[in-house]
């Protein structure tokens, strides 16, 4: 009995979680490679172009520079895919941005 009721929660649980979260909140997509003077301003005016912006974050070190790394979330799928088209290997401030999907 207890082993049933167990085995129905976790049918219950199955596909909540990441996927139907993204549905919500939209897609993220992680950029690497940014040079240290970038900020969330600078980053925002890059992917703008392609779509509505939920949100931006550039991680930054101690002295409030870049890590290299910052993220940006898209509202829908569609504009997400074609920021990464287009600026995925696209050289800013000299280096080859790396920008993929976080799953």
């Amino acid at each position: 009995e207890r082993k049933a009721a167990l085995e129905a929660e976790r049918k219950k649980r199955k596909g909540a979680g990441k996927g139907t979260e993204m549905k919500k909140t939209g897609m993220r997509l992680c950029i690497k490679n940014l040079g240290e003077e970038t900020t969330e301003k600078s980053l925002r005016e890059l992917f703008e172009p392609f779509g509505k912006l939920l949100s931006v974050n550039v991680r930054l070190n101690e002295d409030g520079k870049c890590k290299g790394i910052g993220f940006v979330v898209f509202a829908s799928m569609e504009e997400a895919a074609e920021a990464t088209k287009e600026l995925h290997l696209k050289i800013v401030d000299g280096k080859p941005l790396n920008v993929g999907v976080v799953s």
